[in-house]
């Protein structure tokens, strides 16, 4: 016996392929196609399990006569069943492209979406940049990694049987403008009650600048204010261009008063002035604090900014009266190691 199966359908202008199985058929069998009812190949048949038949129509009616060359066999003619394929017309697609911005700033975020026509159920979409496929996840993208001249088009397979893949007819070219530059000062020290010019290095077309927090500068709209802040404080500058791109930047300028040490405390328990210490306000490393009685001997030394002698010796509280203390610390405006001693009294 000999059947023949094809596709069970062919797109309008495809070809349709053909194919012949056997039972039996022996070891070369011969196989002559007819195509509505003629032959198709030479002679008396040939040894071609297929049919090739260009731009077929739906009309026509594929049919195969095999003769087999198997041994003992009863009759070698075998003729196959009739099959004629459904040819499908091509559908009518179509695929435009809208787009969120074309004109933006490097590090915006721009979407497009694909608009089918005749898409059918579930089309298939895929977006190109400059040519090169970079998403087929479905009828939106979005990215903030193009540049300036990139061209985005989109094609889109439809889901109706037979939909070619069609090209959106209008290719998006962007327009990416470049983002400005702040180049900040390293973070700065300074001492109470003076002031600093700030002077950022920028780059771009820049309209506007704006200053904040603006306490402490005599004009937060210009460049290169002049900083005069009473404690430390973090200037953030935001600048933007003529294109409307923005750029942040940041600068720290720390205030610096010298260290002042308590005249007196009084370590009753109580929860004030309990410690003498540097006070928390003044930001110092400190390499030693120590305190001294009358006698010369010392009653508390320590490295730690944050300790502070409570009034006792070995547990033993300790008279009131006038004490020594000297204090070795890191001075952040000469970059040195200074020295400074004075008296404290200590009330009970």
């Amino acid at each position: 016996s000999v059947t023949v199966s094809s596709s069970p359908y062919v797109c309008a202008g495809n070809v349709a392929v053909f194919t012949a199985s056997t039972v039996d058929g022996g070891t070369t069998p011969l196989y002559q196609w007819k195509l509505n009812g003629g032959n198709v190949s030479t002679g008396v048949g040939s040894g071609d399990t297929t049919l090739t038949i260009t731009a077929p129509a739906s009309t026509d009616v594929v049919s195969c006569v095999m003769t087999s060359n198997a041994a003992c066999v009863i009759n070698p003619v075998a003729v196959s069943n009739n099959l004629s394929v459904p040819v499908i017309p091509i559908p009518v697609t179509g695929v435009d492209i809208a787009v969120s911005a074309d004109h933006v700033c490097a590090d915006s975020l721009v979407s497009f979406t694909a608009l089918p026509f005749n898409g059918g159920a579930t089309p298939f979409f895929e977006w190109m940049v400059n040519g090169v496929v970079v998403d087929s996840t479905g009828p939106f993208y979005a990215t903030r990694l193009l540049a300036d001249g990139d061209i985005v088009s989109c094609v889109m397979t439809g889901g109706l049987t037979c939909s070619p893949p069609v090209v959106a007819p209008e290719m998006i070219q962007m327009t990416v403008y470049p983002l400005p530059t702040i180049l900040l000062t390293p973070d700065t020290i300074i001492a109470g009650g003076t002031g600093i010019q700030l002077a950022p290095v920028l780059s771009g077309d820049i309209t506007q600048y704006q200053w904040s927090p603006v306490v402490g500068l005599n004009d937060p709209t210009v460049a290169g204010p002049l900083a005069r802040p009473v404690s430390t404080t973090t200037y953030q500058l935001e600048v933007v261009t003529a294109e409307g791109c923005r750029a942040r930047g940041a600068e720290k300028i720390s205030v610096y008063y010298d260290v002042q040490m308590p005249g007196a405390f009084s370590p009753n328990g109580d929860g004030h002035n309990d410690l003498f210490r540097v006070p928390p306000s003044i930001p110092v490393n400190v390499r030693r604090l120590a305190v001294y009685n009358r006698q010369g001997a010392m009653v508390f030394e320590t490295a730690d900014v944050s300790r502070g002698w409570d009034g006792r010796l070995g547990g033993n509280t300790q008279p009131a009266g006038v004490y020594v203390w000297l204090i070795e610390y890191d001075n952040p405006l000469t970059k040195r190691v200074e020295m400074k001693k004075g008296t404290v009294i200590l009330v009970r």
